[in-house]
């Protein structure tokens, strides 16, 4: 990965904070765009291989200005995208707050769209790259108590199996990933009910599954080493389940 620049958006939480530690030791150069907390990976952003930048990937004006100095100096090749925003009031439908449902389902598309319609185009001129987004099972699934998310994450996998049409002439590879509940820390990153909806989603999730394990972001890790291997020739616009053969 030394001659590699990866670009990890949502890189403070679990997933991507994990992942830029992965790619730091294997050698490659990193732009990390965190949001507010950078707690995760503030060992990393001294190095001289990363340029760590805090934005709101749905503002696409401030993100525009803080990020093409440095993509024009670090060009990345790789975007790997865990950035996302969970419907945090875990309500049905009908109980929602409409203006919540929106954020939601608005922050986790419109995010993805703004960071690859700034990516896309470099990887299109160099004629390589690879890309990355960290969906969900809820993809095939649903989620009760979770409808925007469950909408935002199939709308993300959509756009990665149409850009990956719009790219199949280049050796530009898009795929998706979509865990089950995933290894990680829930009280570093929720509280109140949302916590025990979080904890007792993951609780059903173990008594169902067929392996009653949840998923190691080592293993999340292993699959994007495949994803952006630069030796792809036809796995593109896939979406790769790892549920642990729930359904």
């Amino acid at each position: 990965m030394k001659d590699r620049t990866i670009l990890i958006s949502g890189a403070n939480g679990q997933t991507g904070a994990y992942l830029a530690k992965h790619y730091l030791d294997r050698g490659a150069r990193l732009i990390l765009l965190y949001h507010k907390r950078k707690d995760r990976i503030k060992t990393l952003v001294d190095n001289p291989y990363v340029k760590a930048i805090a934005a709101d990937l749905c503002d696409a004006e401030v993100l525009a200005q803080l990020l093409i100095p440095v993509i024009k100096d670090m060009v990345p090749d790789t975007l790997i995208h865990t950035a996302s925003v969970r419907s945090s009031d875990a309500k049905a439908l009908p109980d929602t707050d409409m203006l919540i449902w929106e954020d939601v389902f608005r922050t986790n598309v419109m995010g993805f769209y703004n960071i690859c319609k700034l990516v896309l185009p470099l990887m299109q001129e160099s004629g390589f790259g690879r890309v990355v987004v960290m969906g969900s099972n809820v993809t095939q699934s649903g989620l009760a108590k979770g409808s925007a998310y469950a909408a935002a994450k199939a709308a993300m996998v959509n756009m990665i199996k149409s850009l990956a049409l719009e790219n199949a002439n280049k050796d530009i590879k898009l795929n998706a990933i979509s865990p089950g509940p995933l290894q990680t820390v829930l009280e570093e990153d929720y509280q109140g009910e949302y916590l025990e909806f979080r904890k007792s989603y993951f609780k059903n999730y173990l008594e169902n599954s067929k392996t009653g394990k949840l998923t190691p972001l080592s293993e999340i890790a292993q699959i994007c080493d495949m994803l952006v291997s630069p030796n792809l020739q036809n796995l593109s616009g896939e979406e790769i389940l790892v549920e642990g053969m729930i359904r």
